[in-house]
């Protein structure tokens, strides 16, 4: 990604060579003690447009698959952004463990180190308690019960984000042999990227939000 704009004010130095840009680290996950919110402020450094998210840019942080209540409107992913800067999510899209999608047609943008809600439904979500700050997209609007991206309970079950035919992350949670409840999200440990998602990198939550055992919009209840 380039960096911000040089100030064309400022005289360059010709007898000396600029010094070599240090080398990307590559992304890291947020720090698990410091929750953001999510941010619509334009990525100043690409001219005013936010860059889409790419590979290793979003990690789907938690996934409510199995709810107490009705199935499957009150189904959810959070996801966060590790990126550098605002990642924007518009025309990325949601692929079930069906292969059903969902693109995403907002201009939903998350800064770096939020933690936010995609929701099939966003008055179940908010029913569920969940705050209309957290929830920035709404991905079943109008969709039958049967239709649109839907969060199985079996070993099908997986949600993945992809951008065009680049998947940019998945996670098979119906293969991880993790035991949950009604209503008690999966989420992912602190420090693991589930780009290689694995059933040692997430935990079922034990996080408290009203009759959820979960943490949208918070960092992980994980250890």
């Amino acid at each position: 990604e380039a960096g911000a704009p040089r100030d064309a004010s400022a005289a360059s130095d010709a007898a000396t060579p600029p010094k070599p840009a240090a080398p990307d680290a590559g992304p890291t996950a947020p720090d698990a003690g410091t929750v953001q919110d999510a941010s619509t402020s334009p990525d100043t450094s690409t001219g005013g447009a936010t860059t889409q998210a790419g590979p290793g840019e979003v990690l789907v942080t938690e996934v409510m698959f199995d709810p107490a209540g009705s199935e499957p409107n009150d189904e959810w992913i959070e996801v966060t952004c590790v990126a550098p800067g605002p990642r924007s999510l518009r025309g990325l899209t949601l692929r079930d463990g069906a292969g059903r999608t969902h693109t995403i047609t907002d201009d939903v943008v998350v800064a770096r180190g939020a933690y936010v809600v995609l929701a099939r439904s966003r008055a179940s979500a908010r029913a569920q308690g969940i705050t209309d700050a957290v929830i920035v997209y709404e991905y079943g609007a109008g969709q039958a019960s049967g239709s649109g991206v839907i969060l199985a309970n079996g070993a099908t079950g997986a949600i993945a984000i992809t951008r065009g035919t680049t998947e940019l992350v998945k996670v098979p949670y119906g293969t991880f042999s993790i035991s949950t409840t009604e209503g008690q999200s999966l989420e992912l440990r602190p420090g693991m990227a589930p780009s290689v998602a694995q059933s040692a990198h997430f935990c079922a939550s034990t996080g408290q939000l009203g009759a959820l055992l979960a943490t949208p919009g918070r960092a992980s209840s994980c250890l």
